[in-house]
């Protein structure tokens, strides 16, 4: 690694700044705190302008986004959990740490969903039907000896 930092470096630099990714940040409309930030971030980057760190953010976003994408589209489709899109990017999950909160604005997707999808794909197999149930009976009022929770799977 020369003078230039790598992907991760650059990523934990950026995720210091929210005022460059955080769409419901009061910073991200300031145009001065958002300059000074990405001065910080170019000394830190060792790339060699303004120009060229806002270039290696929209390549940065536009590749995360993609694959974020990808990972969406396979949890509509209805596949099974094996087939749930893994990114095989190094640096997608510190990515996802934090671009993941701009999404969490714009989509109007229902608890439920979001936490049973969660289960779905990072909870081990054996786990799953029981998180679920345990769930849905103790935050979302089911009867505990509903049918509807028999019918759960993964």
């Amino acid at each position: 690694m020369s003078d230039k930092c790598s992907i991760f470096t650059f990523l934990e630099e950026y995720q210091k700044h929210s005022c460059l990714w955080l769409k419901s940040s009061q910073d991200y409309k300031n145009r001065n705190k958002r300059d000074a930030a990405e001065k910080e971030l170019l000394e830190v980057s060792g790339l060699d302008s303004i120009k060229a760190l806002r270039a290696k953010i929209r390549s940065v976003r536009g590749t995360y986004n993609q694959e974020r994408g990808k990972v969406k589209s396979s949890l509509r489709t209805g596949s099974g959990v094996t087939d749930v899109y893994r990114p095989k990017l190094a640096w997608y999950d510190l990515a996802d740490s934090f671009l993941r909160k701009n999404e969490a604005e714009n989509e109007s997707e229902s608890n439920l969903v979001s936490v049973i999808q969660f289960i779905c794909i990072y909870l081990p197999y054996n786990q799953r039907y029981v998180n679920i149930v345990t769930i849905l009976v103790n935050h979302f009022i089911l009867p505990r000896d509903s049918s509807f929770t028999n019918k759960i799977r993964c």
